[in-house]
């Protein structure tokens, strides 16, 4: 009889650990309708192994590193339990579960584990961190380069939940599944929701399927009982502040100099609208939420400077979303001496004195604020170098405060050179049309690009049309040269010398050279003398 007795309880130990999970709750097995899990790995959620019994559970990496499950997961658990990554599926004849390599293994450090108080409905968690893995010394968050932020958000409707929950298939027993499901009420800290869970599904994080942040844990399951299993959710303020997931963010404003910018203000987008931040700004926010930010737009004087970037990097754009990825994020609104004696002109290089009203030259300025975006309640904004060219009468001076049908360029900045390797750090450009139709004496006169000149600033491309541009200093003159029809600098090109100037040739063209500024140069006309075409010169 002793024997019966011992063989009786030697098969039920083999029977707990062959359906090894948190039997912690008898009601757990259940599911929502039919069995509509699909096998999913996800590289933050891990099955974590429950030492003596041999129960498993899921577990899954904050974005602090740490571990979040449940609390009737982690009571009783001893020395040398586990979490999982990079789980595979189970043997296909029930027998074995999958079990990664021993890289992917982490032991739980029991001495960490913070939890809740009870275990009762809407207050069941458990947090713990584990050691760095023996053999390639890293911890999960680094290792799986993968985590979760939360929420606190009661509207959401479509969640995913992955676990590692118990199958009638084998090869998916204990091995991680997706199953898809809506919220179908909170209560309280309690989320009901009707996605599929099973033994092993306790501690799975519950998805908010549009942000991808966790807005819960999934706790027991009672689908079979009250059309619904249920949740512990991150409305729980124990549990919240046990998360960390509360913050702040520190916004400053500083000069080129790197003194603080006081009394100056940015703004932030808060309930659909920008709100006013006095520097030094501190406001409390979330990690893993995005804020999105302004710096001032305004034109500081003594030096005169204005916004260039944050944080010194290479975002140009004076509104930005900020992702809060940790505890007490700084940014910083840069500011940069900003000069307004840059000049850029057209020259007509026959008759430099020339200033028709009709000729233009484009200037695109990544920090030109002229874009009212609509995202954000229609404020205007700088373009980055998605700027737009914008046609100005020449001469065009970028200064301090001429309004240019709206647009004022509050000066340039000087040294913003073009990076090969980084498209997206900013530049200056400037552009011309290949010709110009201008009035001269009564007759419409064609000119014809050359080239770009200049003083104290650089030209990548100095002989195309369109070419980034570098101030190197205030009273830098950038000039597109124009070469114009039938003009020349020479007083003897158009004498009559004996030689002749224009040859008809036997289609009706007619064909001129003449020297001008060193050179000799070829127009033709096609339309009897009407116009003319300069087609360039003869010089080698």
């Amino acid at each position: 009889m002793k024997k019966i007795k011992f063989l009786i309880l030697f098969l039920f130990i083999c029977l707990m650990k062959l359906h090894s999970q948190d039997t912690l709750r008898k009601d757990i097995k259940t599911l929502c309708g039919t069995d509509d899990r699909v096998v999913y790995s996800h590289p933050a959620v891990g099955r974590i192994n429950i030492k003596p019994l041999g129960r498993v559970a899921t577990g899954w990496i904050l974005f602090d590193g740490r571990i979040v499950t449940n609390r009737h997961v982690v009571g009783g658990m001893k020395k040398g339990s586990s979490i999982e990554f990079n789980v595979p599926l189970s043997s296909n004849n029930c027998k074995l579960l999958g079990h990664p390599s021993k890289e992917h293994k982490y032991d739980i450090i029991i001495e960490s584990i913070i939890k809740s108080t009870n275990n009762n409905l809407g207050n069941d968690w458990a947090i713990f961190s584990v050691k760095p893995n023996e053999i390639t010394k890293q911890m999960p968050k680094e290792a799986q380069n993968s985590f979760f932020y939360v929420e606190q958000k009661d509207d959401v409707t479509e969640i995913e939940l992955i676990g590692f929950g118990n199958s009638t298939e084998c090869t998916k027993r204990y091995a991680s599944q997706l199953s898809i499901g809506t919220v179908l009420g909170v209560d309280g800290t309690v989320i009901k929701h009707n996605a599929d869970t099973e033994d092993g599904s306790s501690g799975s994080p519950i998805i908010n399927t549009i942000s991808g942040k966790v807005i819960g844990i999934h706790a027991k399951g009672t689908c079979k009982k009250l059309g619904y299993n249920c949740g512990t959710s991150t409305n729980n303020k124990d549990f919240w502040n046990a998360l960390g997931a509360s913050t702040n963010i520190v916004v400053e404003q500083k000069r080129e100099s790197g003194s603080m910018l006081s009394g100056s203000t940015i703004k932030r987008w808060y309930n659909n609208n920008f709100q006013e931040y006095s520097i030094p700004a501190i406001f409390s926010t979330v990690i893993g939420k995005t804020e999105y930010l302004r710096g001032s737009d305004l034109l500081i004087s003594n030096p005169n400077e204005k916004f260039i970037n944050w944080n010194n990097d290479n975002t140009s754009i004076i509104q930005k979303e900020f992702l809060i990825g940790k505890s007490e994020q700084k940014e910083i609104s840069q500011f940069q001496k900003s000069y307004s004696n840059i000049i850029i002109t057209n020259n007509f290089v026959e008759i430099p004195t020339l200033n028709p009203s009709n000729d233009i030259i484009q200037f695109k300025d990544p920090w030109l604020i002229d874009y009212p975006d609509p995202n954000y309640g229609n404020n205007k904004r700088n373009r980055g170098m998605d700027a737009l060219y914008k046609s100005r009468n020449s001469p065009f001076l970028p200064d301090y405060s001429t309004n240019y049908n709206g647009d004022i360029y509050k000066g340039v900045f000087l040294n913003q050179f073009v990076d090969e390797n980084n498209p997206n750090k900013p530049y200056y450009s400037v552009k011309v049309p290949q010709t110009q139709t201008i009035n001269l004496n009564g007759v419409n006169s064609k000119f014809y690009f050359q080239n770009w000149s200049a003083t104290d600033a650089t030209l990548k491309n100095p002989n195309s049309l369109e070419t980034p541009v570098v101030f190197t200093a205030d009273n830098a003159a950038v000039k597109a040269n124009y070469k114009g029809t039938h003009l020349s600098n020479n007083a003897n090109a158009f004498k009559n010398n004996g030689q002749r100037k224009i040859v008809r040739t036997p289609n009706g063209h007619l064909h001129m050279v003449y020297e001008s500024m060193g050179k000799v140069w070829y127009e033709i006309s096609k339309d009897n003398g009407a116009t003319w075409e300069l087609t360039g010169t003869l010089n080698n």
